[in-house]
């Protein structure tokens, strides 16, 4: 039987090129051993393929610090904006209580050594100034109540809903699994085609590792199911 070009790769000690990893690991940060591992767990690519397979990484990483950094749950949105209502009503209400503005409006301001329309004048800025921060305060209060409202709408009773959007983990399983497919597809002589098993959950785990995240095989297969099961995966 006469050996394809797939299997002469397969038989052929890989070794990821070390001067590409290291130009990479130094310009982005990354952990050169464990950005070796990645590699050499994927499958043999040409250089071409290892730079290809790099710079989805590269990117990965951007998108899940980024997805770590900004994850925000609408509960905890409305938590936030109910904090600004309450703090905002307690100031309102101290604002109202007898001679406050008065003392806020003269805070400050000296009158030695000055005429009394200098005096008077100084006093209508500052009141105007108040009475601003206090209308400011007012329309804090309002936009904050109204918005309460319009993020409680984005909060899914039960199940489901927005409050179950992915983690950052969860969605640097599904990036590492969508950059297996994607270059293998490009790359076919690197290995079989993608499927669940060895190959898949080592490069899996080997990215979690690069990016400090411990995966474990039962959370790759979660992801793989709903990824494997969704039509507009790459």
């Amino acid at each position: 039987m006469t050996r394809t070009k797939t299997d002469a790769i397969s038989r052929t000690a890989y070794v990821p090129n070390h001067a590409l990893i290291h130009g990479y690991a130094t310009t982005y940060n990354l952990n050169k051993q464990n950005l070796l591992a990645a590699l050499a767990e994927f499958g043999a690519l040409s250089e071409k393929g290892q730079e290809q397979l790099i710079k989805c990484l590269v990117q990965a990483r951007s998108d899940f610090q980024l997805t770590a950094m900004e994850r925000i749950t609408p509960s905890q949105q409305r938590n936030t904006l109910k904090a600004i209502e309450k703090n905002t009503s307690f100031l309102l209400r101290q604002l109202n209580k007898r001679s406050v503005g008065m003392w806020l409006t003269v805070a400050g301001i000296s009158t030695e050594g000055k005429d009394e329309a200098t005096v008077n004048a100084e006093l209508r800025i500052a009141s105007d100034r108040v009475s601003d921060a206090i209308r400011a305060l007012e329309d804090l209060h309002s936009r904050a109540r109204t918005a309460i409202a319009t993020v409680s709408k984005h909060i899914a009773p039960g199940h489901g809903g927005s409050r179950h959007r992915p983690t950052a983990k969860r969605q640097l399983i599904m990036d590492a699994i969508a950059i297996y497919s994607h270059i293998r597809g490009q790359h076919p002589a690197s290995g079989a085609r993608p499927g669940f098993g060895g190959p898949l959950v080592r490069f899996v785990s080997a990215v979690g590792k690069l990016f400090a995240v411990s995966v474990k095989e039962t959370e790759i297969h979660e992801v793989w199911r709903v990824w494997k099961s969704n039509p507009r995966k790459s």
